[in-house]
């Protein structure tokens, strides 16, 4: 199977129209369209793009080997939060302390006032010190 069939598979495997496909990946359905059918090369900044944004095993759009999901699909995240962590992992360990503590407050005002909200997991992602020394000099 070509990486064209792959690609197509995939988008099938979503239940996704190629204009949809397309729009997802900020070409135009022609485009699309050319690339499906292999009148046009998948360029590889392009594969990196279908891998990031639809959870593609990278290895498998191009050689076919191993599944095709990075994670099963029932266990994929949805496309925003893996937007988000992408964006996120991109950025400087500081400016990740300065995201997690607006998340912080987004969600405060975002909560229901009688739902208490779990504060964000930032020991888990190993920023606890950095966290906690912005949170006292704020204070």
């Amino acid at each position: 199977m070509s990486i064209n069939a792959r690609l197509k598979e995939v988008r099938k495997m979503l239940q996704m129209q190629q204009k949809e496909f397309a729009k997802k990946l900020g070409i135009s359905k022609t485009s699309y369209c050319s690339i499906e059918t292999g009148k046009t090369v998948l360029a590889d900044r392009n594969i990196g793009l279908v891998c990031e944004v639809f959870n593609v095993n990278e290895l498998w759009l191009r050689f076919g080997e191993g599944s095709a999901f990075k994670l099963p699909l029932s266990a994929a995240r949805g496309e925003e939060e893996m937007l988000i962590l992408s964006l996120f992992r991109k950025l400087s360990a500081e400016m990740k302390i300065v995201v997690l503590q607006k998340m912080k407050e987004f969600l405060a005002m975002d909560a229901p006032l009688t739902t208490p909200q779990p504060e964000p997991p930032v020991k888990l992602l190993g920023f606890s010190n950095s966290f906690e020394k912005n949170k006292q000099q704020e204070a």
